[in-house]
C-alpha cells in the first residue's frame, strides 16, 4: 500500500494512469508475489474521505468506501 496526498480537487474524469503515473509505476514494480493486492490511498486537501485504488497490472479499480456514516469512536475524548 502506498499513501498520497494532493492538494488539488481532483476530477471525476481524470484516469488515474495519467494523473499518478509514478506512483502507480512504483506500486506495481514492488517485489510481491501477484495474489498480494497492492493499493494506493489517495486524499485531497478538501475531500475527508481516502480513495482506494487497486492497483492491477493494466488497471486501476477505485473501491467503494463500505464503512457506516457518520461513525465517531466511542473511545476518543
Amino acid at each position: 500500500m502506498k499513501v498520497r496526498q494532493t492538494r488539488y480537487q481532483i476530477n471525476p474524469d481524470m484516469i488515474y494512469k495519467d494523473l499518478l503515473p509514478d506512483d502507480l509505476r512504483e506500486v506495481r514494480e514492488l517485489p510481491f508475489p501477484p495474489w498480494i493486492l497492492r493499493e494506493l490511498w489517495l486524499r485531497t486537501q478538501h475531500e475527508r474521505a481516502w480513495r482506494r485504488l487497486q492497483v492491477c497490472d493494466q488497471s486501476v479499480l477505485e473501491l467503494e468506501w463500505w464503512g457506516p456514516d457518520d461513525y465517531s469512536n466511542p473511545h476518543a475524548r
